[in-house]
């Protein structure tokens, strides 16, 4: 997990979801973004929670941005927790 680096389109992975990118900025001087937290239960499921997934007061265009950014992220998110996963296989 890193953080430092803010993702402006939220939570999310790479290296094959071995690294997590969680830095969202917060502090409204810097980066301003929306709140959101990895959750990571019994070292098996892993969830990307956010507050603009519960909200369904945003214009419909809005909201497609979001929900397609909320997806990629979600993608994200799951590959790290099959890494997770094989890890506790191996």
């Amino acid at each position: 997990m890193v953080g430092h680096t803010i993702q402006e389109a939220g939570i999310n992975s790479a290296c094959n979801g071995k690294v997590l990118r969680i830095d969202v900025g917060l502090s409204r001087g810097c980066g301003d973004g929306d709140p959101e937290v990895l959750e990571i239960l019994h070292d098996r499921t892993v969830r990307r929670l956010s507050e603009v997934q519960q909200e369904n007061a945003a214009p419909a265009e809005q909201a497609t941005e979001a929900a397609t950014a909320g997806k990629k992220a979600d993608a994200a998110v799951a590959a790290a927790a099959g890494v997770l996963r094989s890890r506790q296989s191996a």
